[in-house]
């Protein structure tokens, strides 16, 4: 009887190893961490600056692609310096361009505060832009990328008309 009591409790802890020593439950709560970890840096890094996050303006760029248009996909190692000038120079443009509009739609004026979140890219590819309206689609963004095995996410913040990288991620 007391056979069968130590082999019920070694089948019973065998399991409870089993589960902690399964690999996609160790991957999906380090997933959720790293997804966690993306909110708490923008967090800390706009308290740090006096800014609230919920007197800011949000924003997600992520990577979409047209149906019918091919991107061109490189490896990072296969990227040039003058490549990587060119995509800072481009991406330095684009949000230029953007806070420009951002004026001129009245979505945010010059002192307001607007981030941004996202991800590294390159000049192959196409972009959608949508407007954060909770922590929950932050962490649902962050969530997304980092399934697309991307590892770097980037919390960009304008105030006052001046751009300032606040934090960066590598999970």
């Amino acid at each position: 009887m007391s056979f069968i009591g130590k082999s019920q409790r070694a089948r019973s802890l065998q399991g409870g190893t089993e589960v902690q020593n399964d690999p996609d439950a160790i991957r999906d709560k380090d997933l959720l961490s790293a997804c966690q970890s993306v909110l708490d840096e923008l967090l800390r890094s706009m308290g740090k600056q006096d800014i609230s996050l919920k007197d800011s303006v949000v924003f997600l760029l992520d990577e979409t692609s047209p149906k019918n248009v091919k991107t061109k996909k490189r490896s990072p190692g296969a990227l040039k310096r003058k490549d990587e000038n060119k995509r800072a120079c481009d991406f330095h443009r684009f949000m230029e361009d953007f806070a420009v509009s951002l004026s001129q739609d009245k979505i945010a004026s010059r002192d307001d505060v607007v981030v941004f979140i996202r991800h590294r890219f390159d000049e192959h590819r196409y972009f959608a832009l949508r407007l954060a309206s909770s922590k929950q689609d932050i962490l649902d963004f962050s969530n997304r990328r980092f399934e697309c095995g991307d590892n770097n996410i980037e919390i960009l913040v304008r105030q006052f008309g001046v751009w300032l990288l606040m934090g960066c991620r590598y999970p």
